[in-house]
């Protein structure tokens, strides 16, 4: 069985084509999508060395100090990239808005 395996081909699927039902993950996932999602991100705008600031920032040619640490900024896309697979997943019109605006920033 491993040599079929083997040479069969892996096509990778969007997330919108992905539907989890089961009774561990489903559960976890909606409280990710509701809670965890928002939570991230007001931490990475208000909490979390206002890594959001440091876009803003340099959106408006200012140099100087860099809120928060160095690896914030990656953890910012990061967390933007997970809200995006959630909406893709499954669409919710507040986290929409709300990812909107980071990106109008």
């Amino acid at each position: 069985m491993a040599a079929r395996l083997k040479n069969q081909k892996i096509t990778p699927l969007p997330i919108s084509a992905v539907t989890i039902t089961d009774k561990f993950w489903t559960p976890k996932l909606d409280t990710f999508r509701r809670v965890t999602v928002n939570d991230v991100l007001d931490k990475f705008e208000h909490e979390r060395g206002r890594a959001v600031d440091n876009f803003d920032r340099v959106a408006r040619g200012e140099r100087g100090t860099h809120f928060g640490y160095w690896f914030y900024d990656g953890q910012f896309y990061e967390a933007l990239r997970g809200a995006a697979d959630f909406l893709a997943a499954k669409y919710d019109q507040e986290l929409d808005k709300k990812l909107d605006v980071y990106i109008a920033r």
